[in-house]
């Protein structure tokens, strides 16, 4: 019941973002770069694994002019921990299917961004 009704509540957010768009026109991300991540717990310390983080959004304007936007974006992320030590030695890989939503600000001559959102992930392997 619970799980439904988050559902309900995300559609009904997401209903209520698209009917107050101001936006004649979406546009569209393409997302592509790196991170390096860590195993929190495995006895290792630091960002020891890279991987990349590809996707594909779309952003709407939330006003007129344009300060307020919002996103919907699809990621695949890696992510991981390396231990290539003597007495641990592991490799770790895990790719996520990760769905952000995102609220943006951005001022209008451009010399301050702000954004917040949330963000849906799952382990695909």
């Amino acid at each position: 019941m619970i799980i439904k009704l988050r559902k309900v509540t995300i559609f009904i957010f997401l209903l209520g973002l698209i009917i107050s768009s101001h936006a004649q026109k979406v546009k569209g991300v393409i997302i592509a770069g790196l991170n390096v991540s860590q195993i929190s717990g495995d006895e290792s310390v630091g960002f020891n694994r890279w991987g990349f983080n590809v996707g594909a959004g779309a952003m709407v304007s939330l006003d007129k002019r344009e300060k307020w936007t919002w996103s919907l974006e699809t990621l695949i992320t890696q992510k991981g921990a390396h231990e290539n030590d003597n007495l641990m030695k592991y490799d770790a890989y895990l790719t996520y299917a990760e769905i952000p939503i995102l609220i943006h600000f951005q001022d209008r001559k451009g010399k301050f961004a702000a954004g917040t959102g949330l963000s849906y992930g799952r382990l695909i392997k």
